[in-house]
């Protein structure tokens, strides 16, 4: 493979002199070291990016899982907070329809036992 690679590099070099008019039809040793050494180079740039990206999706998971964690509480407590929510408006529904008939049963006791009094008219 990497035959094939230094090959290509040298085909592709003697290309580019041929096509640029100059007079050496084989690129020199050093020509060879220097494109090798690119292409290395641009292997590290990538491997060095691809760990960058490495560590970003570890970063991203650690704090993706505090914020799953931290929001799967908050929906619980508003979970509870809605259930007790629910029972108070029960409860004070309940309280106002039990209020509407102490009242009105109140008036009509009263009217009864004193039918004379202002209520009556």
């Amino acid at each position: 493979m990497q035959i094939i690679r230094i090959r290509n590099i040298v085909a592709l070099s003697s290309a580019l002199l041929l096509g640029a008019g100059c007079a050496t039809s084989q690129p020199s040793t050093s020509d060879l070291m220097r494109d090798y050494a690119a292409e290395q180079g641009s292997q590290v740039a990538k491997q060095e990016a691809l760990a960058k990206d490495w560590d970003k999706g570890s970063e991203l998971i650690n704090t993706g899982e505090q914020r799953v964690q931290q929001a799967e509480k908050d929906i619980r407590q508003a979970e509870k907070q809605l259930r007790d929510a629910r029972r108070a408006l029960e409860r004070g529904k309940r309280e106002t329809v039990r209020g509407q008939e102490l009242k009105k049963s109140s008036e009509n006791t009263f009217r009864a036992y004193f039918p004379d009094n202002a209520l009556n008219e």
